[in-house]
């Protein structure tokens, strides 16, 4: 799980703790679409995730313990994930560049630096 953690914050720029509470967020938001109850995913010590129901009746909210096992489809959760992601690092670059926003400057991209300046 950790290489897998590694490698999605190498391809979307993000930090190990970003890329996990975006699986965190993602995962919230697909489950509680699918159960029309709010949901909350935890990333526990060991790596794995917790996913808590919680529903009001009556007055009284009612937590339920979900098993992930019984409705994870690989390819919509995967895609979800990589869209949760893509997003979560545009808006990381969109932060960082807003500063320059009222400034004028002519080139050309020509590259990156790995600390996430541009060469122009």
């Amino acid at each position: 799980m950790e290489s897998i953690i590694a490698s999605l914050a190498i391809r979307h720029g993000l930090s190990k703790d970003e890329v996990l509470r975006e699986i965190e967020s993602a995962f919230s938001t697909l489950f509680s679409g699918w159960h029309h109850v709010e949901v909350l995913v935890q990333i526990r010590k060991d790596l794995r995730l917790e996913a808590v129901a919680y529903n009001k009746v009556d007055g009284l909210i009612l937590q339920k313990t979900l098993d992930l096992r019984t409705f994870f489809s690989r390819n919509s959760i995967t895609q979800h994930l990589e869209y949760h992601l893509a997003k979560a690092a545009a808006c990381n670059l969109v932060r960082r560049y807003k500063s320059f926003e009222k400034h004028l400057l002519w080139g050309e991209i020509v590259g990156f630096a790995p600390e996430g300046n541009l060469y122009v």
